[in-house]
């Protein structure tokens, strides 16, 4: 993650909206421990979670969805989903209201 957002010129730091698939409370607590960012960055992540449980990499749509009807903050967004075996996929956004 830290290799792609350089690759684009930019830090962790400029990530204002984590727009992450939910795989389970473990891999939520293993994003939290790794980005070692303060606060719950994760809450609508968690939210989805909480409500709709892990349904595979297409869970980060509901995380997506949940954070254009309840609000996000203006720049940059990081969407990452896994899947099966072990794949990822990441995409940079550019949020605004």
């Amino acid at each position: 993650m830290i290799i792609f957002l350089a690759k684009q010129g930019l830090d962790l730091s400029d990530i204002k909206n984590f727009i992450f698939h939910p795989g389970g409370k473990k891999v939520l607590d293993a994003y939290a421990d790794a980005l070692g960012i303060e606060g719950d960055f994760l809450n609508k992540t968690r939210h989805v979670m909480n409500n709709y449980g892990n349904m595979s990499s297409v869970t980060v749509l509901y995380v997506l969805e949940h954070f254009m009807s309840e609000g996000f903050e203006d720049g940059y967004g990081l969407m990452m989903a896994m899947g099966p075996g072990f794949s990822s996929e990441m995409v940079l956004l550019n949020m605004k209201n």
